[in-house]
C-alpha cells in the first residue's frame, strides 16, 4: 500500500482498521479461552467493524497469497500484520474467506479457530470449508487452493497436500477424479515415508481403501499403485520396525506372491538404492512361508525372457536379500533362488571389477594409515591425497569414514602447524561440520562430531548471517555459536531484536534455547521478553520454567502487572524454591484495601496460586477468607475455595 495513513481514502483505512483487529482476534484466541474478557472484547470489536463494511458491500471477501492479502482490488502487503494474516490462511490451503450480511460472532469464532489449528490437523479433518460447513457457519465461505491442480508437480506434492487429496477423493468417489489421482500417484506419494502413513491411522484407512476400490474398477491403476509404494518402501532410507512393516503389509495384503515378485524383480533391474532391509521386514510380515513369494520370485527369475535379463547389479541385490538371515521365510527355498540368480546372470558377473566398492576401500585405507602413521613426511603424503578424495567423501558420506578422519585429526593437532597439507585437510573437516550445523536435521553421527567441536574455521559474523538469513534457527547451529563465541551473546541478542516481528524465527529461538538449556539462556530469554508482544513474551517465560535457577530478580516485578497470563507463567517460571514461591504469594494476594478496589486482580491471583499448588500462599488466602464487608464475598468465597484445594 502506497498511501500514507493521512491521505488514505476512507474505505481502504476502514479496511486496514478490520485487518488489525482481525490479526488482534486471532493473537487472542490462541492465547485466551473464547470466553476470556479480552478475547470477547476483540471478537466484539471486530463484528462492529465488520457489519459498517458490509452496510454498504453485498459480501467481503479476503484473498490469500503466501505473502500478501487482497481486498476489493486493494492489495494489503509488506507489514507484518498482513504478512502474518496472509500466511495463517494460506498455509491452511485457503484462496479466499468470504463474509456475508448477518455473518454472527459464533461463526466468526468458526473461523478463528479452524484457523488456528496446526495445518496437519486441519486438512486431516477435511480443511476449512468441509468442518465450516460441519458447524452450520451459512454466512461464511472458504475457496480452498485447488490441490489436484499440483498433481504431477516436479518433485512430488508435500505431504499433508497428498493426504488431504487422498481423504477428499475417498469422501466424494469421484470415478473421473479418482483415476486421475490414481494415475499421479508417484507424485502424491513422492514426500511421504512409511512412518507418515503407519502412524497416521486416517491417511492408512484411506490408502487401504484406495486400492480396494483400484483392485475392483481398475486393475492395472491397481498393480501400478502397488509399485509406487514399494519404491516408497524401498528407497526411504530410514530403516523401519517390524510393527511398521506389518501395518503397511495389512495395506496390500490383497496383492497376490506372483505380483509382489514381479514387482521386486523389476525394482531390483531399475532401482540403484534398493533397500533390502526393508523388503526383508516385508516378506517376514507376509508370513507366506517358503512357497510364497520366494517360490515365486525363483519362477519370476527363471521365466524371464533373454533381453529381459537380470543385471549382475540387479542379481547381486536379490542374492544379498537371501542371505541376510536363515529365517524360515527364505530357507525351504534359497538354494532354488540362488540356483535361479546364478543361472540368470551373465557369465562375466563373477568377475567384475566393482569400481564403487573399491573407492570405498580405497578411502577407508587412507584414513587407517593417517591414523595410525607417525612420520611427518608420510602424513604430509596422506593428507594430500585424503584431500585429492574429498569431494568423494562428501558425495557418498559414510559415517564411519567421518568418525575415523575426527579421531586422526585430534590425534595429530599439535603437528598441524608443521604440515600444511593436514591443517588444510583439517579446516575442510571442520568447515563440513560446522556447515552440517545447519541442517534441518542432521544424523545422530554428525551431531556427534557437531558437540565435540572446539575451534571454528569461521567469525562470529558467518554464524549470525547463517542463523538469521534463514528465517529459522538450527538447534545445533545455535549451540555452536554459544559454545564457540560466547563473548557474542551481547551482538546474537541486538541482532535478535531486530527480527522482533518475525513471530516464527523468534519462536524458533525460545524453543531451541529451552529444549537445549545453552550458556545465556537467562539473557536470551529476557531480551526476547523485553521487546516482544504477550504471545511471544508467553512462550519466554515458559522457556524459563526448564531453567535449574530461574532469575528472581527478572520474575517478581511481572507478578504485578496486568496481564493474568503473564503473572502466572512468571510464578510458574519461579520453580520449586519454597522462598521464591513465598515472595510470589505476598506480591499476588497481599491486599490491606478493604474497599475492594483491587478485587479482580486478586481474584485472579488467587486462581494462579490454586491452579499452580502454591503450599506457601495458605497464610495469605487464610486472611483473604477473612476480609470484611460484604462487596469482598466473592474474594472471600474464592480464597476458601483455594484453601480447601491446598490444604
Amino acid at each position: 500500500m502506497s498511501n500514507e495513513p493521512g491521505n488514505m481514502p476512507v474505505r481502504e483505512q476502514e479496511l486496514q482498521d478490520f485487518l488489525k483487529s482481525f490479526r488482534i482476534a486471532l493473537n487472542f484466541i490462541s492465547l485466551y479461552h473464547k470466553s476470556h474478557k479480552s478475547f470477547v472484547a476483540s471478537i466484539t470489536e471486530l463484528k462492529s467493524q465488520l457489519d459498517g463494511l458490509l452496510a454498504h458491500s453485498p459480501s467481503l471477501t479476503i484473498m490469500f497469497s503466501p505473502e500478501a492479502l487482497s481486498i476489493e482490488g486493494i492489495v494489503f502487503a509488506k507489514k507484518q500484520v498482513y504478512l502474518d494474516l496472509a500466511k495463517q490462511f494460506h498455509f491452511r490451503k485457503v484462496k479466499s474467506l468470504q463474509l456475508l450480511p448477518g455473518v454472527s460472532i459464533q461463526e466468526l469464532i468458526d473461523v478463528m479457530e479452524l484457523a488456528s489449528l496446526p495445518v496437519k490437523d486441519l486438512l486431516a479433518k477435511g480443511g476449512m470449508q468441509y468442518l465450516l460447513t460441519k458447524a452450520h457457519a451459512v454466512n461464511t465461505r472458504v475457496e480452498e487452493l485447488d490441490y489436484s491442480l499440483l498433481l504431477g508437480t516436479e518433485g512430488g506434492l508435500e505431504a499433508d497436500i497428498g493426504a488431504y487429496l487422498l481423504n477428499q477423493n475417498m469422501q466424494n468417489r469421484d470415478p473421473e477424479k479418482i483415476r486421475e489421482f490414481a494415475l499421479h500417484f508417484d507424485s502424491v506419494i513422492a514426500n511421504m515415508s512409511l512412518k507418515n502413513i503407519v502412524e497416521d491411522p486416517q491417511l492408512s484407512v484411506n490408502i487401504r481403501n484406495f486400492l480396494a476400490y483400484l483392485r475392483t474398477s481398475d486393475e492395472a491403476a491397481f498393480r501400478r499403485c502397488v509399485q509406487s509404494l514399494f519404491r516408497m518402501i524401498l528407497k526411504d532410507k530410514a530403516p523401519a520396525t517390524k510393527e511398521q512393516m506389518a501395518s503397511f503389509a495389512d495395506c496390500v495384503a490383497s496383492l497376490s506372491p506372483e505380483a509382489i515378485a514381479e514387482i521386486i524383480v523389476d525394482e531390483a533391474s531399475r532401482n540403484e538404492e534398493f533397500n533390502n532391509d526393508n523388503l526383508f521386514l516385508f516378506l517376514q510380515s507376509r508370513g507366506d512361508g517358503p512357497e510364497g513369494v520366494p517360490s515365486s520370485l525363483a519362477r519370476s527369475i527363471t521365466s524371464r525372457a533373454p533381453s529381459r535379463r537380470l543385471s549382475p547389479k540387479a542379481s547381486q541385490k536379490l542374492k544379498d536379500l537371501f542371505t541376510l538371515s536363515d529365517s524360515k521365510v527364505v530357507s525351504g527355498v534359497y538354494s532354488k533362488v540362488m540356483a535361479a540368480l546364478s543361472a540368470a546372470a551373465p557369465a562375466e558377473a563373477s568377475v567384475r571389477f566393482d569400481r564403487d566398492s573399491s573407492q570405498r576401500n580405497y578411502r577407508s585405507i587412507l584414513l587407517f594409515c593417517l591414523g595410525f602413521e607417525q612420520d611427518e613426511e608420510r602424513l604430509d603424503v596422506i593428507a594430500q591425497k585424503i584431500s585429492s578424495e574429498w569431494h568423494n567423501f562428501l558425495k557418498e558420506p559414510v559415517w564411519e569414514h567421518f568418525k575415523a578422519l575426527d579421531a586422526a585429526l585430534s590425534a595429530h593437532r599439535a603437528k598441524m602447524s608443521r604440515i600444511h597439507p593436514l591443517s588444510e585437510l583439517d579446516v575442510s573437516f571442520r568447515r563440513y561440520v560446522e556447515d552440517a550445523a545447519f541442517q534441518n536435521a542432521p544424523p545422530p553421527w554428525l551431531a556427534d562430531l557437531i558437540d565435540n567441536l572446539q575451534e571454528s574455521t569461521r567469525d562470529a559474523h558467518w554464524y549470525l548471517e547463517k542463523m538469521f538469513a534463514s528465517g529459522s534457527v538450527s538447534k545445533r547451529g545455535l549451540l555452536l555459536f554459544l559454545r564457540l563465541f560466547p563473548q557474542h551473546l551481547d551482538r546474537f541478542c541486538a541482532d535478535l531484536a531486530q527480527y522482533a516481528g518475525d513471530i516464527d524465527l523468534i519462536g524458533s529461538v525460545i524453543e531451541v534455547v529451552k529444549e537445549t538449556n545453552p550458556p545465556g539462556m537467562s539473557r536470551i530469554l529476557e531480551d526476547i521478553y523485553g521487546f516482544s508482544n504477550d504471545l511471544i513474551k508467553i512462550e519466554a517465560l515458559k522457556a524459563m520454567a526448564v531453567m535449574p535457577e530461574p532469575d528472581e530478580m527478572f520474575l517478581m516485578p511481572i507478578l504485578s502487572q496486568d496481564n493474568m497470563l503473564l503473572r502466572k507463567e512468571a510464578a510458574a517460571a519461579l520453580g520449586s524454591s519454597p522462598g521464591a514461591r513465598r515472595k510470589a504469594a505476598e506480591i499476588l494476594l497481599s491486599d490491606d484495601d478493604i474497599w475492594g478496589r483491587r478485587n479482580s486482580f486478586i481474584e485472579e491471583n488467587i486462581g494462579i496460586v490454586q491452579e499452580l499448588h502454591f503450599g506457601e500462599s495458605v497464610p495469605y488466602l487464610e486472611k483473604l477468607a477473612r476480609k470484611p464487608f460484604f462487596w469482598n464475598s466473592a474474594v472471600r468465597r474464592r480464597a476458601q475455595a483455594a484453601l480447601e484445594v491446598l490444604s
